[in-house]
């Protein structure tokens, strides 16, 4: 079942949690003026920390407990908080775009396992209802960035990743020849980026088939990027990329409608500037 708001006071406000308070999101928009109908959050992790705190009791007013038992997993405590807040930021970036204040986070819920523990595209529901929208999330040991588009027939797909030095082993395995023709000129960032792409591309297209690096191929032109292929077919129409850096690290929206009329020009902003 899909949720349809059924009053204008359904979409003012969610009753408080234990009392919390959850009304002030640790907002920082990255938009940059992408995909009519996609909306972006970056959120650091201080900015987290400070807006709603860390630890079990703040997992208990944040999180159902189905989300709790899929957090479960995470055994590690930077990848549990990891994991934590990125779905404090989901939550947050969702309220805010459908006109409602959030302060009881767990009628919204995120889940990205299905009942065999197999990673899936995050599902969101609120109060039992699937909600009429898609979610892309990603974040590194520092910050999360997440995406939300309720455009009919939008596919979503970001990645946020940090200017890590990355081996010619790591090249020679998980590129192609033309990319890797290209990235050896280009030095590390400009392979960042390509990686970043080539995730964000397989978020927003995949049909559930496992993540294969090479099944993305980045193609440049002398401006920059100039076309992308998945899986054999070439991204021309209805496409469109944002490439820039937060806080010195890469950050890819690759959005994709397909209900959008013919015409509609495979298109790429941002060329890694950096948003303050």
């Amino acid at each position: 079942m899909i949720y349809q708001p059924q009053s204008p006071r359904e979409t003012d406000s969610l009753p408080a949690a234990s009392g919390t308070s959850m009304n002030t999101p640790a907002v920082a928009s990255a938009s940059s003026g992408g995909a009519a109908g996609v909306r972006q959050q970056y959120s650091t992790f201080s900015q987290l920390l400070s807006a709603v705190g860390s630890g079990k009791q703040m997992e208990l007013c944040w999180l159902s407990p189905r989300e709790l038992a899929e957090g479960s997993q995470y055994r590690n405590p930077t990848r549990r908080q990891s994991w934590f807040f990125g779905r404090v930021a989901a939550k947050q970036l969702i309220a805010s775009s459908m006109g409602f204040s959030l302060q009881d986070p767990r009628r919204i819920e995120i889940f990205t396992r299905n009942s065999s523990g197999q990673s899936v595209r995050p599902e969101t529901i609120l109060d039992g209802q699937q909600l009429p929208g898609v979610l892309s999330l990603s974040h590194t040991d520092r910050a999360v960035l997440a995406a939300w588009s309720t455009s009919p027939g939008c596919r979503l797909g970001v990645d946020l990743a940090e200017p890590t030095q990355l081996s010619a082993g790591f090249l020679s395995l998980w590129f192609t020849a033309a990319e890797q023709e290209r990235l050896r000129a280009g030095g590390n960032d400009e392979i960042v980026r390509c990686w970043a792409l080539k995730e964000a591309v397989y978020k927003a297209l995949n049909s559930g088939e496992s993540f294969a690096p090479r099944s993305v191929e980045v193609q440049w032109d002398t401006h920059g990027v100039d076309r992308v292929v998945y899986r054999g077919v070439e991204l021309r129409t209805h496409a469109h990329l944002q490439i820039f850096r937060l806080d010195g690290q890469t950050a890819v929206v690759a959005s994709l409608n397909e209900t959008e009329s013919a015409g509609v020009e495979f298109t790429v902003s941002g060329n890694g500037a950096e948003l303050n």
